[in-house]
């Protein structure tokens, strides 16, 4: 019918944080009350063995300055993963050599992942 029911986003997760010493911390965020995206998340993680280290966040309507606040404003579920706040973001020095490859793949996996199990399957994802 046309209607959207689910934003994906991801947002500078090819980067790691200072403190990420090995690599795998990222965060999602999500929708409060579509609690089945962060059991999904969990289980895919484990599953395909790809061993992120996940923050998980869920908030009413998830805002923010990335392109998933515009769908949570109207309502629509989102979910956004973010690998990194390098303190050279936006700076000349923000060089593709820093980029984590392996964990910017594992992300976009884990993403993957959930939205084709949704789509394909007649899972409620909440509310």
């Amino acid at each position: 019918d046309g209607k959207l029911v689910l934003n994906l986003n991801y947002d500078m997760i090819s980067r790691d944080n200072s403190n990420d010493s090995l690599g795998v911390q990222c965060t999602m965020n999500y929708t409060k009350g579509y609690e089945k995206l962060e059991e999904l998340a969990v289980k895919h993680n484990k599953d395909y063995k790809l061993d992120l280290d996940i923050t998980f966040r869920s908030s009413k309507r998830p805002s923010g300055g990335s392109d998933h606040a515009s769908f949570a404003k109207e309502d629509i579920p989102i979910f956004y993963f973010m690998a990194g706040f390098p303190l050279d973001y936006h700076q000349p020095s923000d060089q593709i050599e820093k980029v984590n490859w392996d964990k910017m793949l594992k992300i976009i996996k884990l993403g993957y992942l959930n939205i084709w199990e949704l789509a394909n399957s007649k899972a409620d994802i909440g509310k």
